[in-house]
């Protein structure tokens, strides 16, 4: 039987022994390199690896200073403008919804915490119904996100939460609430699975976001 790659965008593929504690994060880099080179190219792949490299020369330079000058403070400070924020808050160039509709429509931080807790419980609810890795899991959902029509810029999001990597904010979630009516694609997703229906944490969870 031949080998199937996980993430055939990318081309071959070489052995590489990773901590088992930061192989998520690695793993989650792949997958979004494996998303998007699909739809922006190999060069893609350089400019993304390009900015990671440029940013962690400017992040090691800030934080071994020896110094805590106001100066050491504002670079700190735009760094993290630049590399966090400036990403966050980026419009969605791509999207095809009005940024004025259902403008209204709005999350408390409460809320969104308790969504992100709710989202994990489920994630880990499938990956052991299903006896899977958190890789083979993912596509599950994957799966139904792209059937979905689902943004690549919003299945990160749905991605980190899945893996709990994301810090819950409103700013993540500010365009994914204007964008859908009543529902969210990822809760859908998991709903998608028959044996995910019992499980309350996501009953619960979709019952309230179709009552928003």
């Amino acid at each position: 039987m031949p080998f199937q790659k996980n993430f055939p965008a990318l081309g071959t593929t070489t052995r590489l022994r990773i901590p088992e504690t930061i192989a998520p994060h690695f793993e989650s880099v792949l997958e979004h390199l494996n998303r998007q080179v699909q739809l922006l190219g190999q060069d893609y792949i350089e400019a993304f690896f390009s900015q990671c490299s440029q940013a962690m020369k400017e992040l090691e330079s800030a934080s071994t200073s020896s110094s805590n000058t106001p100066l050491e403070e504002l670079n700190h400070q735009e760094l993290k403008k630049h590399f966090v924020e400036q990403y966050i808050l980026e419009p969605n160039s791509h999207s095809s919804y009005d940024p004025h509709e259902n403008q209204g429509k709005s999350f408390s931080v409460v809320q969104i915490k308790e969504y992100c807790s709710a989202i994990r419980e489920s994630f880990e609810e499938l990956k052991n119904q299903s006896q899977s890795s958190s890789l083979a899991t993912w596509k599950i959902i994957e799966k139904g996100l792209s059937e979905r029509q689902v943004h690549a810029n919003h299945i990160d999001i749905f991605h980190d939460v899945c893996y709990g990597f994301l810090e819950p904010s409103k700013t993540e979630f500010e365009s994914i609430a204007t964008r859908y009516q009543n529902h969210c694609p990822l809760v859908e997703s998991f709903w998608d699975v028959k044996d995910m229906r019992a499980f309350k944490p996501l009953m619960k969870t979709r019952e309230l976001i179709a009552q928003a």
